[in-house]
């Protein structure tokens, strides 16, 4: 835990300065900023998003209540996704930011996981595009243009079948014809 805070810090310091330092005054984020429409406030020396389930005081920790901000071209970003993403099976990219949302608001984080999702041979592996066959060319018989209708045609038979009707006890043979055109 104590070890997350710090690596919170220095990625937070690195990547904003400037809002740190107007938080640490009390005052509001420039209207420039990246984490302006987070509502981020100051608490315990990290920039914390402050969004609608704040009043959930019982049901939820304070890290889920007040995810931490971090930037979307971090250091340790790409590793964090990784590491989530890895250990839960190569979760999905909803699965990766469910999870990652439990500690941490990233910036542009669907994108970052997908980009990172995208990286992975693991899951290239699973997902990788099926084969397709490519279909004979049609025979000179029906391409023929001046022949009239149902010239060539195809007829298969199958039967006698058993069949159940429904509601009776009784069977009855059906015989089935397929023709084709």
């Amino acid at each position: 835990m104590l070890f997350r805070s710090e690596l919170a810090r220095d990625v937070q310091g690195e990547m904003f300065a400037g809002e740190i330092k107007a938080l640490e005054k009390g005052d509001c984020v420039s209207a420039k900023s990246r984490i302006r429409d987070l509502n981020p406030v100051w608490e315990e020396g990290l920039i914390r998003a402050q969004g609608r389930v704040q009043m959930a005081r019982e049901a939820v920790t304070r890290d889920w209540r007040k995810p931490i901000i971090i930037a979307d071209d971090g250091l340790i970003v790409p590793a964090m996704i990784r590491f989530i993403h890895e250990n839960c099976d190569h979760a999905t990219t909803d699965t990766v930011h469910s999870l990652l949302r439990r500690r941490w608001w990233l910036l542009n984080s669907r994108r970052v996981i997908s980009r990172i999702k995208k990286d992975c041979i693991t899951c290239r592996k699973i997902t990788g595009r099926f084969q397709s066959q490519s279909q004979a060319p049609l025979p000179k018989q029906r391409l023929a243009l001046n022949e009239p209708p149902f010239t060539n045609i195809a007829i298969d038979g199958l039967g006698p079948l058993q069949v159940a009707i429904e509601g009776r006890k009784e069977r009855k043979k059906v015989w089935v014809l397929v023709i084709s055109c």
